[in-house]
C-alpha cells in the first residue's frame, strides 16, 4: 500500500502511476512465476522432488482431542494407490497395503474395501463403532483432512504432510526423469509412447554397431538407420506401439520396404523392438548370422544424451 501523506503524496497525485506501478508488480509476478517453472524444468531429477504434487504423496499424520479423548491418526502411501492406515488412543487400527483411488477434481481419496466385512479398516471401525465419513487431500496445503463419526458426535481430524517421512532411494546418473517423478509422486510421468530421437552404440567383435531412430507418433512412422557391421538407412516407416513395450515395424516383411530390402541384403531380421518406459529407452535386436543388441537413449536435438544436472 502507498501512504498518501507525507513523502507518498506525489504518487497519489498521479492515478496513471498508479496504475502503471500496479500493472508493474502483476508483470512481475507472473515472470517470476514462468522462471520458477523453467527453473523447475531445467532443474531435471532432483527439482521433480521439490515441486508441489498433483495428488496425494508420502505420509501425513496429526490427532484431534475430542471430549478429553485423543485420536491420532497417520496415512502413508506406500505404493501407487496403495495406502497404510493407523490410528491410536481412542480409537485403535493399523492396515497396511490399503487400496484407494483420487478423484483430482474434488480432492477425495476413496478406501476401496472401507464398506466390505472382512477389510482391516471396516472390520476396525465396525469394532468401536465410528466411521469415517471422508478423507479429502488439500493440494494447496498439501493436507489430509479425515472425517469421521462416533454415534452424535462428528469430528476432522487435519493430517499434515511429514516431509520427513518421505524417504526416496538416492538418484543417480542411471535414475531417468519418469523413474524420479514416480518416486516422487507414485505416479508415472507421461512418458507412456517413444517420442524424438535415440541413439546409441555396441560392439561385436571388436567392430562398432551404431543405431539411431526418430520417432513421430503423430505421424506413425519412424527413421531408423544403422552402421557399422551392417548399414541400412531408411525414413518415415511407418510403425505400431501396443503401450505396454512393443513396437511392430508394419512393412518388415514387405518386399519393396526400405527396411525389408536393406535387412535382406545382409540375410538379417530384426527380432524385437521395444520400449522402455521408464528409462525412456529403445532396444533393438538384430539377427544377422549372430544376435546384435542396440540400446537406444533418449537424445536431444543436436544428437547428444539428455543427462540432466544432479544439483
Amino acid at each position: 500500500p502507498i501512504s498518501c501523506g507525507g513523502e507518498g503524496l506525489l504518487l497519489c497525485a498521479s492515478p496513471h502511476l498508479h496504475r502503471i506501478m500496479r500493472l508493474l508488480l502483476v508483470t512481475l509476478t507472473a515472470l517470476c512465476a514462468a522462471e520458477a517453472h523453467s527453473a523447475a524444468l531445467r532443474g531435471g531429477r532432483n527439482a521433480l522432488l521439490l515441486w508441489t504434487p498433483d495428488a496425494p504423496a508420502g505420509s501425513y499424520a496429526g490427532s484431534k482431542t475430542v471430549l478429553g479423548e485423543t485420536v491420532y491418526a497417520k496415512v502413508v502411501q506406500t505404493e501407487q494407490s496403495v495406502m497404510s492406515v493407523a490410528l491410536s488412543g481412542a480409537v485403535s487400527l493399523s492396515c497396511d497395503a490399503e487400496e484407494y483411488s483420487f478423484d483430482p477434481r474434488t480432492g477425495e481419496i476413496h478406501i476401496a474395501h472401507m464398506a466390505e466385512s472382512g477389510d482391516c479398516v471396516h472390520d476396525a471401525l465396525e469394532e468401536y463403532g465410528v466411521t469415517m465419513d471422508s478423507i479429502k487431500w488439500d493440494n494447496v496445503q498439501n493436507r489430509i483432512t479425515v472425517e469421521m463419526s462416533y454415534k452424535l458426535l462428528h469430528f476432522t481430524i487435519d493430517l499434515e504432510h511429514d516431509e520427513l517421512e518421505l524417504q526416496l532411494p538416492q538418484l543417480d546418473e542411471s535414475t531417468s526423469i519418469a523413474e524420479a517423478y514416480q518416486l516422487r509422486f507414485g505416479s508415472r510421468l507421461d512418458e507412456s509412447v517413444p517420442e524424438g530421437s535415440y541413439s546409441g552404440a555396441t560392439s561385436v567383435f571388436g567392430q562398432s554397431v551404431k543405431g539411431m531412430a526418430a520417432f513421430s507418433s503423430a505421424a506413425g512412422t519412424l527413421d531408423f538407420s544403422v552402421s557399422g557391421a551392417i548399414s541400412l538407412a531408411c525414413d518415415d516407416e511407418p510403425y505400431t506401439y501396443d503401450g505396454s513395450g512393443s513396437i511392430s515395424l508394419t512393412n518388415e516383411d514387405v518386399a519393396g520396404d526400405c527396411l525389408h530390402d536393406s535387412l535382406e541384403a545382409y540375410d538379417a531380421t530384426i527380432d524385437e523392438v521395444s520400449y522402455d518406459a521408464a528409462s525412456n529407452s529403445v532396444t533393438v535386436v538384430v539377427d544377422a548370422f549372430l544376435s546384435i543388441s542396440l540400446t537406444l537413449q533418449h537424445v536431444d536435438g543436436h544428437g547428444l544424451p539428455i543427462i540432466l544436472d544432479q544439483e
